[in-house]
């Protein structure tokens, strides 16, 4: 099931690539874009009232502090906003959250009837194909001052979450003290607190190079 659903997430990509005509068209459409940003607002918000009403825990998980979990909510606002160029911005992070979360074969034991399953596939698809579906319909900002900006940034960010995780004892980003994830290729030392942050720094701004 993860890898299926990998594959047919990069699928889109040569296929979007394939017709940039088309991509210019459905950027320009407010209808689509709209419609795509209510569609997912709408999903988000069954999810976090959900978890409000199961209680679901840790309890720090009802507050969406994690990467993806922010950006699936500033993204659509952006896009009813019509901040373009903030949305740019932001869109480095959400090409980057999206693949690595779906790189990630954890979500598949929900199942296929679950909705966690489907909110999962349908907010990572999303964080991954929004940046795609702008620079494929020719609406991105590729010079490397403006990306290593967005990069910086990002890097900030981290380094708030990384002092709330200390503070609250969560695990927002998965580099609080109470992270128990393991990552095959690196040593279960730098996956301890408080390495695991500068090693998810460094690892970081060598995948966000390669993309």
């Amino acid at each position: 099931v993860h890898w299926l659903t990998l594959a047919l997430m990069l699928t889109f990509v040569p296929l979007m690539f394939s017709f940039p005509h088309r991509m210019k068209e459905l950027r320009k459409s407010r209808r689509f874009m709209n419609g795509m940003a209510v569609f997912i607002l709408g999903m988000e918000t069954v999810f976090l009232v959900s978890q409000q009403i199961f209680r679901s825990e840790p309890a720090f998980e009802r507050i969406p502090l994690h990467l993806c979990g922010s950006l699936v909510l500033i993204l659509p606002v952006l896009i009813l906003a019509r901040r373009d160029r903030v949305l740019r911005f932001f869109a480095v992070w959400s090409l980057g959250a999206g693949l690595i979360s779906m790189l990630n074969p954890g979500f598949s034991h929900t199942g296929w009837g679950s909705f966690a399953f489907y909110h999962y596939l349908i907010r990572h698809f999303f964080l991954f194909l929004l940046p795609v579906f702008l620079i494929a319909s020719g609406d991105t900002d590729l010079r490397y001052r403006s990306y290593m900006r967005s990069v910086a940034a990002l890097g900030v960010w981290s380094f708030v979450i990384f002092l709330i995780n200390g503070r609250f004892r969560t695990n927002y980003m998965y580099f609080g003290p109470a992270n128990d994830m393991a990552v095959p290729f690196l040593p279960d030392a730098l996956m301890q607190w408080p390495l695991i942050y500068p090693t998810y720094v460094v690892t970081g701004v060598l995948f966000f190079h390669i993309l």
